[in-house]
């Protein structure tokens, strides 16, 4: 049998060429794995934002509601964690009364939310 020389195009890649495309692979795929994590971080992130800040949102409503007695500190329970929730009273303009809500979770994001209430329903 008469030995066949392979052009250069058909001798496939050299061993350098596979290693530079796997360490460039390699570095790729990192990339993408931090990315990952870190769009995971910042989601879970946001979610205790929103829980937080449907905490004070509730905790307003109760307020301007004329449900909720007092002001000053409390612990409420929402998406499966306990928040603090302090709440604070100041004369607002124009006779209302401002009502600042700030919750806070252990080792979690927070919120605040500022509402203003008129009197009678601080008497209710």
């Amino acid at each position: 049998m008469p030995s066949r020389t392979l052009s250069p195009r058909d001798q496939g890649f050299t061993l350098v060429e596979v290693l530079v495309a796997m360490a460039v692979l390699a570095i790729a795929l990192t990339a993408g794995l931090r990315l990952i994590n870190q769009q995971t971080r910042f989601a879970s992130a946001l979610e205790e934002r929103v829980f937080a800040h449907w905490v004070a949102m509730n905790t307003m409503a109760e307020r301007q509601l004329g449900l909720a007695e007092g002001f000053g500190g409390e612990t409420v329970e929402m998406g499966g964690a306990e928040w603090q929730v302090e709440t604070a009273e100041a004369a607002g303009p124009a006779g209302l009364t401002r009502v600042e809500v700030r919750v806070a979770g252990e080792g979690r994001a927070g919120a605040v939310l500022v509402g203003y209430l008129r009197p009678e329903a601080l008497l209710e």
